[in-house]
């Protein structure tokens, strides 16, 4: 059985989360429940900024606190 876990995004994980964007516009998918990235690939430190700023916002009418997790499958040993 396949193990995951929740992680938040880091610069460690820049190429890999930019790889899997780039997968969506490879097999012309659409890009859902990504916080955004898809509009940050030439400035991923933005994004991460960006992430940071969504979950400290102050609820109003239009918007809520949001957090952004990677699910990263553990890998076998």
């Amino acid at each position: 059985m396949e193990k995951f876990y929740l992680e938040e995004p880091c610069i460690k994980r820049k190429k890999e989360a930019i790889d899997f964007i780039n997968e969506f516009y490879k097999y012309k998918s659409p890009i859902n429940g990504t916080g955004g990235l898809q509009r940050f690939l030439d400035n991923y430190e933005g994004w991460l900024e960006k992430l940071e700023e969504d979950y400290k916002r102050i609820p109003n009418e239009e918007k809520v606190p949001a957090r952004t997790y990677f699910l990263i499958r553990k890998e076998k040993f």
